[in-house]
């Protein structure tokens, strides 16, 4: 039986940034995609090609086997702990264990980079139809995957046609993050385990930078690890993490022996303390209008804080005709729900998704010098003003010195959101003005 390839186009990282935005603001699975087939109108008209790069979306983000759906469910935990261009791991991880063929090809790419600087298509395309069969689809697929990964910044293009060069690595101090792809790659793997320090070097994951070790490794509540050999360690997936009988499980009770009438008379006394202890009102429609009652009554409290929040903006909410319309728009509706926290990390995202399109830089990630060299050439374009451009840089900069912070317990200051908020309302009015989404 052939395997199937399933990637018969480029995946944009833009795609799949929209997904998980939407499933990080708690929507379900079911809402995604209609959502979805709305974000790719405009790029994709065609309803066919539209409904092939839906499919592609929803089985990396949503239509995910049961057996893995907490990979999926533990990867969105992280994107409060994350920045915008860590999203990638994620990505990563999630695209390898939808797709074998991903996995594979990457790990082909991987293993290349290993050897020699840089590859070209035929390099790779010899080395996958090896193991799926030399068919037409898949030298497709391999341009598709290459074409993706030039997308994601994890591969660069040359002059030359075919011909690629490894982007810088992509790094992060987050251990859970690096400890969460390190997981999925094993689970998109057909091993069930391997030995410790092959899983810190994997060829698959050739565009990050692994900076854990194996003490990290131990510490994980979703990873085996036990010794083979004299001094080698294997490593691998612990199927049900946390239900260790000293940890998680309770200790079950013997029942009593029938025969025993003191252990009755426990037994029914028992019964009845917990007859007690249940709740009078068992009528379901009692206990549902008294929520519904109570919510209303919590609507009524805060309607006039949330209308004068959304009063601020409500020009920028009611805007069309640019990229970023929807995005604002959840900002702001988180803004005004009175999620302060979650909003201004948001808007920071989208403020590094604006920008994104105009760097011409190397490095993925930009210092706060870099940073204020390239909100200068933003100047020097007329992109934006001077004043723009200071607020840019300070924004920034406070971002970095409250980072940990903000990571761990995100700031729940209104002033702090709205601040942001405005930054990137305005950033919106002055690039809408220019070509920098033409």
């Amino acid at each position: 039986m052939k395997k199937v390839v399933g990637l018969d186009r480029k995946l944009k990282r833009v795609w799949l940034d929209a997904a998980l935005d939407h499933l990080g603001l708690g929507h379900d699975d079911d809402s995604l995609r209609a959502f979805m087939n709305e974000q790719l109108i405009d790029s994709l008209p065609s309803k066919e090609s539209r409904a092939k790069a839906l499919a592609i979306i929803l089985r990396v983000w949503s239509t995910i086997p049961r057996e893995r759906m907490h990979l999926r469910d533990r990867a969105i935990k992280l994107l409060p702990t994350i920045s915008g261009h860590e999203r990638i791991w994620l990505h990563w991880g999630m695209t390898a264990l939808a797709y074998p063929f991903f996995r594979d090809g990457v790990e082909v790419i991987g293993r290349l980079l290993a050897l020699q600087d840089d590859f070209t298509t035929g390099h790779v395309q010899d080395r996958i139809v090896a193991g799926w069969g030399d068919r037409t689809t898949c030298k497709l697929a391999a341009r598709y995957l290459l074409n993706t990964l030039v997308d994601w910044e994890l591969l660069r293009s040359t002059d030359s046609q075919g011909h690629f060069l490894p982007a810088n690595k992509m790094k992060s101090d987050s251990p859970g993050l690096q400890l969460w792809l390190l997981e999925a790659l094993l689970n998109a793997s057909e091993s069930n385990e391997i030995e410790a320090q092959q899983l810190l070097r994997l060829p698959e994951a050739f565009p990050f930078a692994i900076t854990i070790g194996l003490s990290d490794l131990r510490k994980s509540d979703y990873l085996a690890i036990h010794r083979q050999g004299l001094d080698m360690d294997m490593v691998g997936l612990n199927r049900k993490p946390g239900l260790s009988p000293m940890v998680g499980e309770k200790k079950k009770e013997r029942p009593p022996k029938e025969g025993n009438r003191k252990a009755r008379a426990e037994k029914a006394h028992k019964e009845q303390e917990q007859a007690e202890t249940k709740p009078r009102c068992n009528n379901e429609k009692a206990r549902r209008q008294a929520i519904t009652t109570a919510l209303k009554n919590t609507d009524k409290k805060t309607l006039v804080s949330r209308g004068d929040r959304l009063f601020t903006f409500y020009e920028a909410y009611n805007r069309v005709g640019g990229p970023f319309d929807h995005q604002i728009r959840q900002c702001i509706d988180l803004y005004r729900d009175g999620h302060f926290g979650p909003c201004r990390t948001f808007a920071s995202n989208v403020i590094e998704q604006m920008l994104q399109p105009r760097r011409k830089l190397k490095s993925n990630k930009l210092t706060i010098g870099s940073f204020e060299k390239f909100a200068s050439d933003l100047v020097k374009k007329r992109l934006i003003d001077e004043l723009l451009k200071q607020k840019l840089v300070t924004a920034r900069k406070e971002l970095n010195e409250s980072a940990h912070q903000a990571m761990q317990t995100g700031d729940s200051s209104e002033t702090a959101a709205r601040a942001m908020l405005e930054l990137l309302v305005e950033l919106d009015s002055s690039l809408r003005m220019d070509t920098l989404f033409e």
